[in-house]
């Protein structure tokens, strides 16, 4: 439920290039943390990373109960709990720093979640938020197919790489890993360690360029708002699964037939899946979920769609974007357009 969290509280251009930086953050703790040559523990190692591991989150947990509601929580439950304004002011003050922003939250959270017009259970059954869920879960099992955890550990190292889009990433990124490790594959079968090592090595390379990152978030850009904490859910547990699965699977099949266990587990579905996204999976950058909706409606190969066919839903779109255009700063609110240059919360 991290990326739920980071939804609620950063801006869109933020929310993917902040969690890169946690995750390579933690990954760099965790290499510093778990190296015998930083930090020699000598015959107490084991205590000492399950103690590194427990307090990090006893103390997470017990920020989290500390802290209050989001302010889009409050909106959207408001109804239902018949929370006060008072929370709502002292969660807005909070998080933004300011009440003066209250009008703003309620304006956006009504325009991405239409509170009380739809059960979640009524939303996911849309056509497009099942669409959406599909692919963005396919997405998601995908990274248990570039042999990630047959190698190493996550690896998201390249901040910058989001600028290309989310779809060529993840795309270049399962097609790089499929390649790779046919290379690595050769150099074991050819007895060659050197091309091995790089085959392995360039495989990491390519997971934490594109084919890693996306994987863990595309869900949530690809249903409504109002169910992405149930969607994202499903998405990143069957992921979770499906690596769990690979890694249960993994071992015996290799004692059996060796390296090419590989190829079974991790190139055949790496290039399987990205041809089904290279057809299905639209380009989620940078666009509102009412334009992402049109194009999973009304296109079935949705994502052999052009970014020129953008002006067909152009005419289409009302109030399906969220309120607020963070980028632009501009308020739609009801058929009408405010600027709020002086008032930019996000």
């Amino acid at each position: 439920m991290i990326r739920q969290f980071s939804i609620d509280l950063l801006p869109d251009r933020q929310v993917h290039a902040i969690s890169q930086v946690f995750q390579a953050f933690s990954t760099l703790c965790g290499l510093v943390l778990g190296s015998e040559a930083l930090i020699p523990v000598g015959f107490i190692r084991f205590e000492f990373l399950q103690i590194i591991g427990i307090i990090p989150t006893i103390i997470f947990i017990f920020i989290l109960w500390k802290l209050p509601p989001t302010p889009f929580r409050i909106v959207d439950t408001m109804v239902k709990e018949r929370l006060t304004e008072k929370k709502l002011s002292k969660s807005v003050k909070f998080y933004y720093g300011s009440e003066d922003y209250i009008d703003c939250v309620k304006s956006e959270a009504f325009g991405r979640w239409n509170i009380g017009t739809k059960s979640n259970w009524s939303e996911l059954k849309e056509s497009s938020n099942l669409k959406g869920l599909f692919i963005g879960t396919l997405a998601a099992i995908s990274y248990s197919a570039t042999a990630d955890d047959l190698i190493d550990s996550y690896s998201n190292q390249i901040l910058h790489a989001d600028r290309f889009g989310r779809k060529r990433l993840i795309i270049y990124g399962l097609v790089g890993t499929g390649i790779f490790n046919i290379l690595a594959l050769i150099g074991d079968t050819t007895q060659w360690t050197f091309i091995e090592v790089i085959g392995f090595g360039l495989t990491k390379a390519a997971i934490g360029f594109g084919a890693g990152a996306p994987a863990w978030f595309l869900t949530s850009e690809l249903v409504s708002p109002r169910i992405t904490h149930l969607c994202q859910t499903i998405s990143t547990g069957s992921l979770l699964t499906a690596s769990g699965l690979i890694s249960f699977i993994y071992l015996p099949l290799s004692a059996e037939i060796g390296i090419w266990s590989l190829f079974i587990l991790a190139i055949l579905p790496a290039f399987f899946i990205a041809a089904i996204l290279i057809l299905f999976l639209p380009e989620t950058k940078d666009k509102p979920y009412g334009e992402i909706k049109w194009l999973l409606m009304n296109n079935v190969f949705s994502g052999l769609i052009e970014e020129s066919g953008r002006h067909s839903w152009r005419k289409l779109r009302r109030e399906s974007e969220p309120v607020i255009r963070r980028k632009t700063g501009t308020v739609t609110s009801y058929g009408t357009n405010s600027s709020i240059n002086d008032l930019r919360v996000f």
